[in-house]
């Protein structure tokens, strides 16, 4: 079907491998969707490079709402119309990836201890303790976090005004090619003592395995000064980096 977005006019299209009862009323659908619309209005209508095709390849619901949408994207020259178009695979969300590096705050000394995740999940079994993986929504709002319920239980705050974006004023942003990047944010708990955090801790996760009843979730506090200099997991040591340079 042909997309018209204020002057530009491009084709949208099913990969062929999609089935779907009504394929008119999706990509109708999905003609309607904000973030494609946002993303298509990026390129200048008299620019060098113009998407001439979008062809859809997976399409998330979520309670009949579009959370997110693989495409294909056609790129064409305007300087060499005997080009061939440039195919570019792209996921677009209203969700932005986050990676939010808990910092707890003691009252003795003003130490500071991150708290990273480790074994909760299987892909979490043999890897480096690592910050909290999540998504938020492109308003700043509805931020889900990956074992958020444990943080809770800690005390932390996740509201707008409590969460800071690490780095440039938006976040810094880093991510693998064609998929959306990832804005590092950090949240600040105070504690009295690391006996104290500890205990807290101990607490929180025992909750959180019972909740679950197959939990084999751990949480782990390093000081910040140690994930900075040696942590395996580069988004760990570059939010710490981050947090001690503020």
């Amino acid at each position: 079907m042909d997309f018209k977005l204020g002057s530009r006019t491009l084709s949208l299209s099913l990969h062929p491998s999609f089935v779907t009862e009504d394929p008119r009323e999706l990509l109708q659908s999905v003609s309607k969707y904000k973030p494609l619309q946002d993303f298509v209005l990026r390129f200048p209508v008299n620019g060098n490079v113009v998407i001439a095709q979008i062809q859809v390849l997976m399409v998330e619901f979520i309670a009949q709402r579009i959370e997110s949408t693989t495409v294909e994207v056609g790129l064409a020259s305007t300087k060499d119309k005997l080009a061939p178009l440039m195919l570019q695979r792209v996921t677009i969300s209203d969700l932005n990836p986050v990676c939010v590096l808990p910092v707890a705050t003691l009252a003795e000394g003003n130490k500071k201890f991150a708290l990273l995740l480790t074994g909760s999940s299987v892909f979490l079994a043999e890897s480096a303790p690592q910050p909290f993986s999540g998504t938020q929504q492109s308003n700043g709002g509805g931020l889900v976090l990956q074992d958020q319920s444990i943080l809770r239980a800690l005390g932390f705050d996740f509201s707008a005004g409590s969460l800071k974006l690490l780095g440039s004023q938006d976040g810094t942003l880093f991510g693998d090619e064609c998929r959306p990047p990832v804005r590092l944010m950090s949240v600040s708990q105070s504690f009295p003592s690391v006996e104290s955090l500890n205990t807290r801790i101990t607490q929180a996760v025992a909750e959180a395995a019972k909740a679950d009843g197959t939990s084999t979730l751990g949480l782990v506090a390093v000081p910040l000064e140690e994930v900075r200099k040696s942590s395996q997991d580069l988004r760990a040591r570059l939010a710490a980096t981050l947090v001690l340079g503020n």
